[in-house]
């Protein structure tokens, strides 16, 4: 099992501390949730393993190889970011903005002859139908909805770690070790079908080998999806560990701040949502 660790990081802006010792591990073929208030530092510390922003103490280790000396060019094989605003530049077409995640993977040589093969095209419309876009490929991302251009990131993201190479093989036999999807909210804009739709292949992917790191504030949604919790409050780390470690509600009250009231699902599974 591959593991992105983080020792001892800080990251302050001026004398602001955004986060401070850091100390949390994060584990392929699982999903890896990272929780808490608004300004508890959750999407710089995903910025910072992501290698978008720089720590100002501290080290971040990637399969034990230290991210400061790993290059943009070498990490963008290895992980895709899904950020929480996600600024658009350019007028691309849905087929246009996906096809860039694939490009990104191999030389010019190479992907001129999986095209060839039919491989490359074949991939994509794997990935365009996951998301359901099938019916948005012309379309321009300018031109999208909040939850349609959602689905399109996520299938750039995608695509950016889709292992073509395993393009002809069934769902459950890609291989996605060394893969990491890293997501800023991924959940927001996309309607309840869509979201438990795309959990649902994350799930599985993770079973392949992929690790995913995410963000969330959907508390329900990380008690269903969560392998693994990172808490944190007012950039520092409240409790780390296997979800159902975590997720408790003494420890979840203190770290939120807020009364939670507790129900069970059908397999008796515990979910706390706010009190109101």
């Amino acid at each position: 099992m591959k593991r992105i660790v983080c020792q001892n990081l800080a990251y302050r802006i001026a004398k602001t501390e955004l986060l401070e010792e850091i100390n949390a591990e994060f584990q392929s073929g699982q999903i890896n949730v990272i929780l808490g208030q608004n300004g508890a530092g959750k999407s710089t510390l995903l910025s910072l393993v992501a290698k978008s922003l720089e720590p100002t103490e501290g080290e971040i280790f990637w399969h034990k190889e230290a991210l400061s000396s790993i290059s943009l060019q070498a990490l963008a094989l290895q992980r895709a970011v899904v950020e929480q605003q996600q600024g658009v530049q350019f007028d691309f077409t849905v087929r246009q903005l996906v096809s860039l995640g694939l490009e990104i993977q191999y030389s010019s040589e190479l992907l001129e002859a999986y095209r060839h093969e039919g491989r490359f095209e074949r991939c994509l419309q794997r990935i365009i139908t996951i998301c359901d876009l099938d019916n948005l490929l012309d379309r321009s991302i300018l031109s999208l909805s909040g939850g349609e251009f959602k689905r399109a990131q996520l299938a750039r993201a995608l695509a950016q770690i889709w292992p073509l190479g395993d393009c002809e093989k069934r769902g459950e036999e890609m291989d996605f070790s060394g893969r990491w999807l890293l997501m800023d909210e991924w959940n927001a804009a996309l309607d309840m079908r869509h979201q438990q739709c795309f959990a649902a292949m994350l799930r599985q992917w993770c079973r392949q080998g992929l690790g995913v790191i995410m963000v969330v504030h959907d508390l329900p949604l990380a008690m269903q999806l969560a392998d693994r919790v990172l808490l944190l409050k007012q950039g520092q780390v409240v409790a780390e560990g296997e979800a159902k470690e975590v997720l408790q509600p003494l420890i979840l009250q203190e770290a939120l701040e807020m009364q939670l009231q507790s129900f069970h699902d059908e397999s008796g599974q515990a979910l706390y949502l706010p009190q109101f």
